[in-house]
C-alpha cells in the first residue's frame, strides 16, 4: 500500500511533466521555421506598400497643387477679362475685343496645363492610340534627340501598356534632367510572353535604383505586375535601364521565380549565420525523434520483443529524419561565395541553383529508396520488388539531369516549385 500511494504520488506529476515534454517536441516538429527569403519578400512587400501609399498622397498633392498653381490661376483671370470685356461692351468701349482675344489665350493655356496634367496622371494617347504612338509622342517631347529603335506591333494589356509607358517617361525625364547625354534610344519588344523595355543614352552614367523616389516608384509599379527592373549604369559610360514585364501568369511565375532566387544570395557572414541556425533547429528536431524513437522502443521491449512492429514507427521516424536533415545540408542558403568570379551573375546563379537543386533530388530519391528497402526487409518479402522504385527514382534522376529548360523538367516531373 505505502508503495502504490507513492507511485500514485510521483507518477502524476510525472505524467504531467511528460505531457508538457510531448507539447513541446509537437510545437517543435510542427511549428513553421523561418524562411530567410520569404522573411525577405514578406518586408519588401510592406516596403513597396508603404512606399506606394506614400506616393499616392503625394501625387494627390501635386494634382492639387498643379491645379491651384496653374490651371485655375488661368480659369480665374479667363473670368475677370470676360467680366471686364461684358462691361467694356455694355458701355461701347472698343478695348472690349482685346479683352475677349486675351480671354481667348488664357482659356488655351488653361486647356493646354489641363492636358498636361492629365497626360502625367494617364496620356490620352496611350489610350486611344496605343504604346507605340505613345512612345513616338515622348520621343519628339523629349530634350534630348530619341530614337525609337523597337515597338510592339500589337496592343497589349493596359497595365503593361501603362507601365512600359511610364518606364520610357521617367527614364527620358532622368536622361534630360541628370545624364548630360546627346541622344537615347528605346526599345521595346515582346519575346516569349514577356515585354521588354530598354531606354539606354550615353551619358554620364553612374544611376542606380536608389537614386530618387521615381525610380523607386517604377520599381513597385512594374514589380506590382510581377516584373524586374534593371540599371546598368557604369560611371562614364552611360545608363540602360530595363523592364522585364510579364504578359501571362506563367510568365509571371517565372519572372517572380527569378526574382527570388535573385533576392537569395547572401553575404557570407550572413548565409553562415542562418546555416550555423537551421542546424541547431534540427539538432533540436532529430533529438525529439530520438526520444519518440527510444520510448517506442521500450514500449515495446517491456511489452512483447517477440512481435517485430516496432521496425515500423522507426522506418518512418528515420525516414522524416534523413530527408529533414538532408534538406538542411544539401541546400544552405545561397551565399556572395558561391558566386565568387563569375563573369555572369545571373547565369552563374541559374548553374548554381540547377546543380544544387539535382544534387537534393538525388540525396532525396537514395533515402527514399534505403526506406523502401527497409520496409522490404521488415515485411520479410521474398520478391524483390523494391527495384521498380530503384528505377523509377534513376529515370526520374536521369530526366531531372537532362540539359533542359526548367519549366520543362517540372512539366515532366510535376515540380512547380
Amino acid at each position: 500500500m505505502p508503495v502504490g500511494a507513492l507511485i500514485l504520488l510521483l507518477g502524476i506529476p510525472g505524467l504531467n511533466a511528460l505531457g508538457r515534454l510531448y507539447g513541446w517536441f509537437a510545437g517543435l516538429l510542427l511549428g513553421s521555421n523561418a524562411d530567410p527569403a520569404l522573411t525577405a519578400q514578406v518586408h519588401e512587400l510592406e516596403d513597396a506598400r508603404s512606399r506606394i501609399i506614400a506616393a499616392a498622397d503625394a501625387e494627390r498633392r501635386r494634382i492639387e497643387r498643379d491645379l491651384h498653381d496653374g490651371a485655375q490661376q488661368r480659369l480665374v483671370a479667363l473670368a475677370l477679362n470676360l467680366r471686364m470685356a461684358e462691361q467694356r461692351v455694355e458701355s461701347g468701349d472698343p478695348g472690349a475685343a482685346e479683352l475677349v482675344r486675351q480671354a481667348g489665350e488664357e482659356a488655351q493655356h488653361a486647356l493646354r496645363e489641363l492636358r498636361d496634367l492629365a497626360r502625367g496622371i494617364h496620356p490620352a494617347i496611350l489610350t486611344n492610340r496605343g504604346l507605340p504612338a505613345a512612345l513616338e509622342d515622348l520621343a519628339s517631347r523629349a530634350t534630348v534627340p530619341v530614337d525609337v529603335v523597337a515597338k510592339p506591333g500589337e496592343r497589349l494589356p493596359d497595365p503593361v501598356e501603362a507601365a512600359a509607358y511610364f518606364v520610357v517617361s521617367e527614364c527620358l525625364a532622368n536622361i534630360g534632367k541628370h545624364a548630360e547625354a546627346t541622344s537615347a534610344t528605346v526599345a521595346v519588344r515582346t519575346v516569349d510572353e514577356r515585354l521588354f523595355v530598354e531606354v539606354s543614352d550615353d551619358g554620364t552614367g553612374g544611376a542606380s535604383l536608389d537614386g530618387g523616389s521615381g525610380m523607386q516608384g517604377l520599381l513597385d509599379r512594374v514589380g506590382a505586375l510581377g516584373g524586374r527592373l534593371t540599371v546598368d549604369s557604369p560611371p562614364g559610360d552611360g545608363t540602360r535601364v530595363l523592364a522585364e514585364i510579364p504578359l501571362t501568369e506563367r510568365a509571371a511565375a517565372d519572372t517572380g521565380a527569378a526574382r527570388r532566387e535573385s533576392r537569395r544570395v547572401l553575404p557570407l557572414e550572413e548565409a553562415e549565420r542562418i546555416q550555423g541556425e537551421r542546424k541547431r533547429l534540427l539538432t533540436f528536431r532529430l533529438g525529439s525523434l530520438g526520444i519518440v524513437a527510444a520510448v517506442l522502443v521500450t514500449i515495446w521491449a517491456l511489452t512483447d520483443p517477440g512481435l517485430p512492429w516496432i521496425a515500423w514507427p522507426l522506418l518512418g521516424l528515420g525516414l522524416v529524419g534523413g530527408l529533414d536533415a538532408w534538406r538542411v545540408f544539401s541546400m544552405p542558403p545561397l551565399s556572395e561565395a558561391d558566386l565568387e568570379g563569375a563573369t555572369d551573375r545571373g547565369d552563374e546563379l541559374a548553374r548554381v541553383t540547377r546543380r544544387r537543386t539535382l544534387r537534393h533530388h538525388i540525396g532525396a530519391h537514395v533515402i527514399l529508396n534505403v526506406f523502401i528497402v527497409g520496409v522490404w526487409v521488415a515485411s520479410n518479402g521474398t520478391y524483390f520488388w523494391p527495384a521498380w522504385v530503384m528505377l523509377g527514382s534513376a529515370v526520374a534522376i536521369a530526366i531531372k539531369a537532362l540539359p533542359r529548360p526548367a519549366r520543362a523538367h517540372a512539366h515532366l516531373l510535376g515540380d512547380h516549385t
